[in-house]
């Protein structure tokens, strides 16, 4: 079963990065939650395909060009945990920059239900406190 976790979250950052908005739907259903942060793009919890669709619509036009890559996955009891870096090119510039992000994807069984961004940026650190995972 943990594979199946893993592979369902790296689907989803796959889909993430291609745009694909019916791939990531496809791993989702109505009873699906997304939760950003208070200072994320599309700030809050979301709700089932249409809450999906919004987050994820508001991210790509808010974000750019910008890639989702995992550096590093944890597997617990009803989760999956990734620390994943996020980098976009700055306007008007063939500079990057960079982001690292802690994310905890809720499974029952290996259905994916819930997505949170525990943190990102100056709460990076304290999201890998509240994840359990020593900082790098």
């Amino acid at each position: 079963m943990a594979d199946a976790r893993v592979e369902a979250v790296e689907t989803f950052v796959q889909a993430w990065n291609r745009r694909d908005l019916d791939a990531a739907l496809a791993l989702v259903g109505e009873e699906f939650e997304y939760v950003n942060p208070p200072n994320a793009v599309e700030p809050g919890t979301r709700s089932g395909t249409e809450g999906v669709t919004t987050v994820l619509t508001k991210q790509w036009e808010g974000l750019g060009d910008a890639r989702m890559v995992i550096a590093q996955t944890h597997l617990r009891d009803d989760h999956v945990i990734t620390v994943v870096q996020l980098s976009r090119g700055m306007p008007g510039s063939v500079a990057r920059i960079e982001n690292q992000a802690v994310l905890r994807w809720t499974f029952d069984g290996e259905r994916m239900t819930r997505t949170e961004v525990l943190g990102a940026g100056s709460s990076f650190n304290d999201a890998l406190a509240e994840a359990g995972i020593e900082a790098p």
